[in-house]
């Protein structure tokens, strides 16, 4: 049996993974997953050594660790080696680190579909336009909240559009690259 645990830095983001990761793991029988939630960046960043050498494989029970930090304007490269470090001083080399870029929104904010069909409105189509590379907003928070004309919520917005999110058509280039991680390990769990 395989366990993917998932280390995020927010309420927010666990909503959209269980909602995501139930979907992408429907037919897998001997997998399955926990999102841990944090309380911001530096919780998540002090959690991942006691939390990567609290998990031992036991009884057939096998870990994979995956970390997601919002980018918000930093040097990716700079984030992601240190989260790398955090992970190998863990004895956990082998997690998985994913920036998503720049903030949760940029996914949501990547399939527009999700945020009228979540949040029941019609996103006008010079919007439409304006939102095609969602990975390169600024302010992903700001460009959502337009969006859904100032009635946007993180946590309870979070839930009612995530159900919604596609697994094939989401212009957010680190949204298809964070699901591209988790399939290339429940491809190599079929063949292992």
């Amino acid at each position: 049996m395989l366990k993917l645990v998932f280390m995020v830095e927010e309420a927010s983001m666990k909503i959209c993974l269980d909602s995501i990761l139930e979907k992408l793991l429907e037919s897998e029988e001997n997998i399955c997953f926990q999102v841990i939630p944090h309380s911001g960046k530096s919780d998540l960043e002090k959690s991942i050594p006691r939390k990567l050498k609290a998990f031992r494989n036991y009884d057939g029970m096998k870990y994979k660790f995956f970390i997601l930090r919002d980018q918000d304007n930093g040097d990716c490269i700079k984030i992601k080696d240190r989260l790398k470090n955090l992970c190998i001083n863990a004895n956990r080399p082998d997690s998985i680190i994913r920036i998503v870029c720049q903030e949760l929104e940029s996914w949501f904010i990547g399939d527009l579909d999700a945020i009228e069909r979540g949040m029941n409105i019609t996103v006008k189509n010079k919007m439409k336009k304006k939102y095609r590379k969602p990975d390169t907003l600024g302010n992903p928070s700001e460009e959502i909240k337009k969006i859904c004309n100032n009635s946007y919520s993180k946590v309870g917005d979070a839930r009612k559009i995530s159900k919604f999110l596609s697994l094939t058509e989401n212009k957010s280039h680190s949204y298809n690259v964070f699901l591209s991680a988790v399939s290339n390990i429940l491809n190599k769990e079929q063949y292992a």
